[in-house]
């Protein structure tokens, strides 16, 4: 008996057991194991032997890499198994991560043209038209305005209150830092390094900090004067902050780790406050203190130097949505006098 009649049979006990579960009649005889395994290597050998093909096609037709077209063509396998022939269903899954949907994605491209399968063209378009008008009709983020004097306060008051918390000592210090700088709690904060901070206490100068993209500048230390010198005492040897604030975590993760905690924790110190959690996002903190440090100069460049901006038009818009309360209330009192102008 041949490979393809050890394959067929396979089929029609299958066929035979779905009907059993399905309540229709069926008579069939049991497959035996030996067949069971014949057809499976065969079906494995011509999967192979497929998989091999595509890879070569990707290779000279489609100018890929052998790493990449084997990826690719990994990918299409799995599609085809666990969706039932139609790849493309691949793409509805909520879990995949957004690189792994591209490759899968490119994949799936791949195969239609070395199938000269139209249709998956066709559905990849409209799959992508479909995400396009979802996205569209997602609703917009909410564009909180900065907080005010009295709330800062009062958030800070709370975390001098936790000060001498043993389970989290390095809330205090590095939060207060964060507030009163306008430090980005991921892209800022947790890469202050030790030299900086005792250089600083040492010398009574500026605190250097390294920032998105590799950027430098210095922001004034003497309005966290204690924070700088409480850090600089701290046990142990430590070359940034995320070391401090996520010690457990590994070195490659570490500084995510300490973006976590430091969110976390200001959401506790603000909802301890009365403030709703949803309202309260690290990037909030950065724009309350650029408004009020443009409130007490007027000086554009000083906030954009302050924030680290490049450019102006990106402090034009942090001032910008911080500042509609202050214009409506404006345009409240001129109306107000002149609907007093015309009683009179």
């Amino acid at each position: 008996m041949s490979q393809n009649d050890n394959a067929n049979l396979l089929v029609n006990g299958l066929e035979g057991a779905e009907a059993l579960i399905n309540g229709k009649d069926a008579i069939f005889e049991p497959v035996p194991i030996e067949i069971v395994h014949a057809a499976r290597t065969y079906v494995a050998k011509c999967c192979r032997e497929s998989c091999k093909a595509f890879v070569r096609f990707m290779v000279e037709d489609a100018a890929l890499s052998k790493n990449s077209a084997e990826t690719y063509a990994n990918y299409v396998w799995h599609a085809l198994i666990t969706t039932g022939g139609t790849p493309v269903d691949a793409l509805r899954r909520r879990d995949l991560q957004l690189t792994t949907k591209h490759a899968i994605r490119a994949a799936i491209r791949q195969y239609a043209l070395y199938t000269n399968r139209g249709e998956l063209i066709v559905e990849l378009a409209g799959l992508k038209v479909k995400k396009m008008l979802r996205d569209r009709e997602a609703p917009t983020k909410k564009i909180l305005p900065a907080f005010t004097e009295q709330e800062v306060g009062r958030i800070l008051a709370v975390i001098d209150a936790d000060k001498g918390n043993p389970r989290w000592p390095w809330t205090w210090p590095v939060l207060r830092i964060a507030i009163k700088l306008g430090l980005r709690a991921g892209a800022d904060t947790p890469w202050i390094q030790r030299e900086s901070v005792l250089h600083s206490v040492e010398k009574s100068v500026p605190l250097m900090i390294w920032s998105k993209r590799l950027k430098q500048r210095s922001l004034p230390s003497g309005v966290v004067r204690e924070e700088l010198e409480m850090l600089s005492r701290w046990p142990g040897a430590w070359n940034y902050i995320a070391d401090i604030v996520a010690p457990a975590t590994p070195a490659e993760n570490r500084a995510k780790s300490s973006y976590a905690h430091i969110s976390k924790h200001l959401k506790d110190y603000a909802v301890a406050c009365g403030i709703e959690a949803s309202e309260v996002r690290s990037h909030r903190f950065r724009k309350t203190a650029a408004l009020r440090l443009y409130q007490a100069t007027k000086d554009i460049m000083l906030v954009a130097n302050f924030l680290g901006h490049t450019s102006i038009e990106t402090t034009q818009i942090y001032l910008a949505s911080n500042r509609m309360d202050e214009m409506n209330d404006r345009l409240e009192d001129m109306y107000a006098t002149d609907d007093d102008d015309m009683e009179e």
